[in-house]
């Protein structure tokens, strides 16, 4: 039994030695992945939002609001 405590004393400290570092490289996954997301939807929508607006039209209303 001693044994198996030792392997299991081990284990634990193993572990948290882990989890340190492990938050740096879960970000890093987070952001990645949220920058996928917005660069796929600004490229599905780019050009549907474009079509949508007359951005002369905008451009006179904003110079014309001076």
């Amino acid at each position: 039994m001693g044994r198996l405590a030792s392997i299991w004393a081990g284990l634990r400290q193993f572990h948290g030695s882990v989890n340190r570092g492990q938050t740096m490289a879960e970000y890093a996954f987070i952001l990645g992945a949220i920058a996928i997301v917005v660069f796929v939807s600004y490229v599905a929508m780019g050009q549907a939002v474009n079509s949508m607006t007359s951005w002369k039209s905008i451009d006179n209303a904003l110079l014309g609001a001076l």
